[in-house]
């Protein structure tokens, strides 16, 4: 599957959005203010990769072999047999798609706002630090006949370590403990590079003598429950996205996937449920066979289905919120059942899968030029399909939304060379700007990821759960920072506010108090 870091339709010249590529991998020229404000407002999204004349790739969640990534090819089976349904062109009657606002907590606006640790440690409490130090202590005296003889305060030291190391990233380890090149914060946590190389090559979080075979996660299971707890104790936003996460590793591991497209593409793969804002709902790591779906559902609704469907089950019914995914997922039965929950959905669809609906064909859209668009109705009003065509074909299938009040899009022309209006549909603009939570979820991580040469994909996790949990708890400070009124200047920025956790962690006795202003911040890490 590709991935929906595409250019947006919807974008204007000259710069019609930020290409994918510039996500990851490298610092940013631009500033991260910037770059944060061009995907709020959902310049990422580009339809082309959506085209029609796809193959039906997709992933069935067979276990694959050791070694071996599965490749996206989906499988017949993987979207469930349903009968022809019945079309009819008539114009799409809209559902009311009304939005009943949850109100966040009420937040005292004479009070300080909460610390980032205080945020930060909803996702991972101290019982993570203690059970994390007991099971280094006792896989240390397995492996090697001595006891490392850790305790809960090295391991916040050993976790701020790593975090400081996301954001300076020197090339060899053994610079942070240079003369000349230490910091303040790394000397603070009173760890010599031997101690850190052996708490790092020993970190546990479980028995390891007692496996479960059902769950290849069980090494890491109890921080991603954590995680997922906190995710789900969040109040839902209007607007969500499913997409897929890469999680990088190229080691050993027989669940490991090669996702084309994906600025990682070889990793572990977790399917998230994000708002718009970025703050990640609900996840679901994929782990072959083992992955925990619901029979029922992917009876019903096939492999790619049962996942939507699960993951929606984090949406509160009857409240009005829309839901985007792009065509791996996409089924019609699916957008049925989301309905019936009156959950509004929308997402491109892959033609053999649109129940023989009379589309338009391509060539009749190419004759009539850019930004021409049809739409049919299935007969009992719930679904409407609708193709657009850009440069080239793209179908959309939505429960709430087809062609409606179409507005233009500044589109480029190789013909003319120049920039264009294009007629744009209403499910293609709804879809573009906001598709992009799980694509901005991956942004921020990228930002400070904890780099590790390791073979194994245990710490991978392990620090890639460490790094969402920062970038959650941030966008939680920053939607709170919003409710109570607080200007752009006087908030943290996710630097800032990683940096104040990597402190709050390398404390041993006693945890900073809370920031007021970026000010404070910037004075207390002065020496970087």
């Amino acid at each position: 599957m590709t991935t929906t870091n595409m250019a947006d339709a919807s974008a204007g010249a000259p710069n019609p959005g930020i290409p994918a590529s510039s996500f990851y991998g490298r610092r940013l020229e631009e500033s991260t203010d910037a770059l944060f404000h061009e995907l709020d407002n959902g310049n990422l999204s580009d339809l082309e990769g959506e085209i029609d004349n796809s193959s039906d790739s997709g992933d069935d969640l067979e276990e694959p072999e050791q070694e071996h990534a599965d490749s996206e090819e989906e499988s017949a089976d993987d979207v469930c047999e349903v009968p022809a349904a019945a079309w009819t062109k008539k114009k799409f009657v809209k559902p009311d798609t009304s939005f009943e606002c949850d109100e966040l907590p009420f937040l005292n606006t004479n009070e300080e706002m909460p610390s980032p640790w205080d945020y930060f440690s909803h996702y991972v409490p101290k019982s993570i630090f203690i059970d994390m130090a007991e099971r280094t202590n006792q896989y240390s005296l397995l492996q090697e006949g001595r006891c490392v003889g850790t305790n809960e305060q090295e391991i916040r030291q050993l976790i701020s370590l790593h975090l400081i190391m996301g954001v300076m990233r020197y090339p060899r380890l053994r610079l942070y403990w240079k003369p000349e090149m230490k910091t303040r914060l790394v000397a603070s946590t009173e760890l010599s590079r031997n101690r850190f190389e052996k708490l790092r090559n020993n970190l546990h979080i479980v028995d390891v003598s007692l496996p479960d075979p059902k769950d290849r996660f069980w090494k890491v299971r109890p921080l991603l429950d954590k995680f997922e707890a906190r995710c789900r104790s969040l109040k839902v936003e209007e607007r969500l996205c499913i997409d897929e996460q890469i999680v990088p590793f190229k080691g050993k591991l027989d669940i490991k996937q090669y996702v084309k497209g994906k600025p990682h593409p070889w990793g572990v793969k977790i399917f998230m449920l994000c708002g718009e804002s970025g703050i990640v709902y609900s996840s679901l790591p994929y782990q072959g066979s083992t992955t925990r779906l619901d029979e029922s559902l992917k009876q019903q609704y096939g492999v790619t289905g049962a996942i939507v469907s699960q993951l929606a089950h984090r949406i509160p019914c009857d409240k009005g919120h829309k839901l985007f995914f792009d065509n791996y997922f996409t089924s019609l039965p699916l957008l049925r059942m989301l309905l019936d929950k009156k959950i509004f959905a929308a997402g491109t669809i892959r033609v053999n899968r649109c129940q023989k609906c009379p589309l338009e064909p391509e060539k009749n859209l190419k004759q009539k030029g850019r930004g021409s668009s049809a739409s049919v109705v299935s007969k009992d009003g719930k679904v409407a399909v609708t193709r657009w065509y850009d440069n080239k074909a793209v179908t959309l299938a939505s429960n709430f939304v087809a062609i409606d009040d179409e507005d233009t899009a500044k589109r480029w022309s190789k013909k003319d060379g120049c920039y264009i209006e294009v007629k744009r549909p209403a499910v293609v603009r709804m879809y573009n700007s906001s598709m992009g939570g799980v694509d901005k979820t991956d942004f921020l991580v990228a930002l400070y990821r904890t780099k590790i040469r390791s073979r194994k994909w245990t710490l991978r996790m392990i620090f890639h759960v460490i790094n969402a949990s920062v970038v959650n708890a941030w966008l939680e400070y920053r939607r709170d920072a919003v409710a109570r009124g607080l200007t752009s200047a006087s908030q943290l920025d996710l630097l800032d506010f990683t940096l104040s956790i990597a402190e709050a962690l390398a404390r041993v006795q006693s945890l900073p108090k809370a920031r007021k202003t970026r000010k404070a911040i910037a004075l207390t890490f002065a020496t970087f």
